[in-house]
């Protein structure tokens, strides 16, 4: 997946190609974006976002995390909606893919 991330990145817009490089291999902590299987942010970066559709407890230790599943992990997300405690000054947002663009949803 990581590859396939990275080549998106390059390829897919190149007029809109966002800076980035994988964890763990010089320059990580100068990347503005860190493709990696770890949460470690060796950048100092504040958001993460879990593009396998898995979450990781590590990742509430940052300012906004992002939890992007497909419509077989849409069971797994639901728990994890379910299981975030908002009384912890956490706010939850949720987007779907609809008729060409993102929405919001309650």
């Amino acid at each position: 997946m990581l590859d396939r991330l990275d080549r998106a990145l390059w390829e897919e817009f190149p007029e809109d190609f966002l800076a980035h490089g994988y964890g763990g291999l010089p320059p990580a902590d100068r990347q503005p974006i860190l493709l990696s299987r770890s949460c470690e942010a060796e950048n100092s970066a504040r958001m993460i976002a879990l593009a396998d559709g898995q979450w990781r407890e590590e990742a509430s230790t940052f300012d906004r995390a992002f939890l992007f599943f497909d419509d077989a992990g849409r069971g797994a997300a639901r728990k994890v909606w379910a299981g975030i405690d908002t009384g912890a000054g956490i706010e939850r947002e949720f987007f779907e893919y609809e008729n060409g663009k993102w929405e919001r949803k309650a």
